[in-house]
């Protein structure tokens, strides 16, 4: 992370709103790493949200941003692709299950 926004960790959230203010490419493709430097950036350069449905309703868009999508007939069904997406919302304590197909989502109450 430090080398791609080229500063020290000490400054990484106000370098990703930067880079982010600046419009910069930010990495893409199936590499795992560009795929978390994506994430990141995109968790760091924006404001905490004010609510539990916020910060869930954030949480998705980021992480749907990374998914690897299934590719009809190039790939078996265990392969590496993004099966499903989960969030904890602990201000609610409940899980959510996310799948990327188009299976209902799940929500368990912990």
């Amino acid at each position: 992370m430090n080398r791609f926004l080229n500063t020290d960790s000490a400054h990484l959230p106000t370098a990703a709103s930067q880079w982010l203010a600046e419009n910069k490419p930010l990495p893409e493709g199936p590499i795992p790493t560009d795929r978390f430097i994506k994430t990141v950036i995109n968790l760091w350069g924006q404001p905490k949200p004010a609510t539990a449905e916020a910060a869930v309703a954030e949480a998705e868009t980021i992480l749907t941003q990374v998914i690897i999508p299934r590719q009809a007939g190039k790939h078996p069904a265990n392969h590496n692709f993004t099966h499903y997406i989960s969030i904890i919302d602990t201000t609610h304590l409940r899980y959510l299950q996310l799948p990327t197909d188009d299976t209902s989502k799940s929500e368990i109450n912990l």
